[in-house]
């Protein structure tokens, strides 16, 4: 099957079942971002079926190509999230004129509200579209609600290899489902809306206003979990920089034991813990840290190799 040959057969899929249920279905593809493409695919559900009930703004880019570290992305991989999300909600307003007016929804995200450390084109530009639909709202420029969705489990492999923060807040197509039809009633009442499976205040005090320092050096005794299965097999810390970097790692990501090639990310780590490690990493070895080395030496053994050599070269 070609790249992203599954996405497309879930589609026709889900199109055949519609179908198999009686539903007319008109399937056309555009780029939301093209005007001129998007003026046809209008006249032409208009022609087909008389007239819009309802208009859903879900594009969006999930192809992992866009998806790092902010200081590894650039203009385009930037432009591309903008795009699918701002201009194309600034085109389907422009395309869409005085058509249901009433009923209009964005499937945003609610990285827009938590950000991600390999999210940050992706949650700016989802935190503009949230933006200019209170705009439109307030300006009677069509009825809009956004919605920042939290993560949307329709492929078996979609959460796949991701840690916690984001696996256990999934939700399942029926529950997504269940979901929007709310917000979609709520329109006339509510313009913006944020879904979230667990506490909302808890995951923003964990990601975003946090103190990371508040529980202090004395809650060293608390459980580890077992190390997690890992694409590499596990390696025994050398003694010195190694083995007291795997303590570190041990003690903040809650794992026991951490091998030398582990990476940081991989056993669940994210921005907060990454900054929490470097400020105990500065303590325990009196060495200055950027959370940008972490990224670029994101196992035991190269963060380790990068701290040896800068001692040598300051010796």
């Amino acid at each position: 099957m070609p790249p992203g040959g599954e996405r497309t057969a879930r589609h026709i899929r889900n199109i055949l079942d519609l179908e198999s249920r009686g539903a007319t279905v008109l399937a056309l593809s555009a780029d939301v971002a093209d005007e001129e493409r998007m003026r046809a695919v209008v006249s032409e559900a208009v022609a087909r079926f008389g007239d819009i009930d309802v208009v859903v703004h879900g594009a969006g880019v999930q192809d992992g190509a866009y998806f790092n570290f902010a200081h590894l992305m650039d203009r385009p991989q930037c432009d591309a999230h903008l795009a699918a999300k701002v201009t194309g909600f600034h085109v389907l307003q422009k395309v869409l004129g005085d058509r249901c007016q009433d009923r209009r929804i964005t499937l945003s995200s609610i990285a827009a509200v938590l950000g991600g450390m390999t999210l940050g084109p992706y949650a700016a530009a989802n935190a503009a579209l949230d933006a200019y639909v209170r705009v439109a709202r307030t300006r009677g420029a069509g009825r809009w609600v956004t919605v920042d969705w939290d993560t949307w489990n329709i492929d078996p492999d979609r959460v796949a290899g991701h840690s916690g923060a984001v696996v256990d807040f999934a939700m399942t197509p029926a529950e997504g489902v269940d979901v929007f039809e709310r917000a979609l009633s709520a329109a006339d009442r509510a313009g913006h809306l944020v879904i979230s499976t667990g506490s909302l205040d808890a995951r923003i005090a964990q990601w975003v206003t946090g103190d990371i320092h508040e529980a202090g050096d004395d809650d060293d005794d608390r459980e580890r979990h077992p190390r997690p299965e890992l694409n590499n097999a596990y390696v025994e810390p050398r003694e010195g920089t190694e083995a007291t970097l795997a303590a570190i790692w041990s003690r903040v990501l809650g794992i026991d034991p951490i091998g030398a090639l582990d990476n940081f990310f991989e056993l669940g780590g994210h921005s907060l813990l990454a900054i929490e490690l470097t400020t105990r990493i500065r303590k325990a070895l009196d060495a200055s840290v950027p959370v940008t080395g972490l990224l670029e030496c994101p196992t035991v053994r190269q963060l380790a190799e990068l701290l040896d050599v800068r001692d040598d070269e300051e010796e």
